[in-house]
């Protein structure tokens, strides 16, 4: 709800950035933000806000083609939301993953983690777990190497089982990392007494 608070307030503003970035983003953002209100609306509701995707997508799609490196990930992202409303779970499973890879491969690790995030509840909600947290996991990764320290304490509320991997990750890294040391100070020590014997 306050995404579609925030779209609106954005939409009235646009005419001061015809040409801009920003128009892309709101776009993006906006077509996002409908996607989700999508899954809680009334029937009404739910219509006007497939029409605005669909309005959204095909912007996205036409800005794609002629700079896919920019807009390829946001418009696959977008088509993959769509499916999932429409139901065509193989499209959305591919357009979910064109959306990761396009991300990745032109450094928009933002986008990538969203798409992880986005592509993860989808298969979580089909009972698909282990490709749903792995996805998360990754979305977890991207926020943590984009310094989004809030959305990665937002999946670990939503999800407490990331937290509590990520916990034993970290203690696993802990603990190998003094073993490692032990052993390096262990040969070290080994190697300075080898070096004072006279033979």
């Amino acid at each position: 709800a306050s995404a579609m608070d925030a779209s609106l307030r954005a939409q009235q503003l646009l005419w001061t950035s015809p040409s801009h970035f920003e128009t892309a983003e709101y776009c993006f953002y906006s077509a996002l933000g409908h996607a989700a209100a999508w899954d809680s609306a009334s029937p009404d509701e739910k219509q006007q806000h497939f029409e605005a995707l669909v309005a959204h997508s095909r912007q996205l799609e036409l800005w794609a083609g002629h700079c896919p490196e920019n807009f390829g990930n946001r418009a696959a992202l977008v088509g993959a939301e769509i499916a999932r409303i429409e139901g065509r779970e193989l499209d959305a499973q591919h357009l979910y993953e064109r959306a990761i890879r396009s991300a990745r491969q032109n450094g928009f690790v933002h986008n990538e983690a969203l798409a992880n995030e986005l592509a993860g509840r989808f298969y979580l909600d089909r009972g698909l777990e282990t490709s749903g947290y792995g996805h998360l996991r990754n979305a977890r990764a991207c926020y943590t190497l984009w310094g989004a320290d809030g959305k990665v304490g937002q999946l670990d509320r939503l999800y407490p089982r990331l937290a509590a991997e990520e916990g034993r990750r970290a203690a696993a890294t802990i603990g190998s990392s003094v073993r490692q040391l032990d052993v390096a100070s262990i040969v070290k020590a080994s190697q300075a007494v080898s070096s004072e014997i006279v033979l």
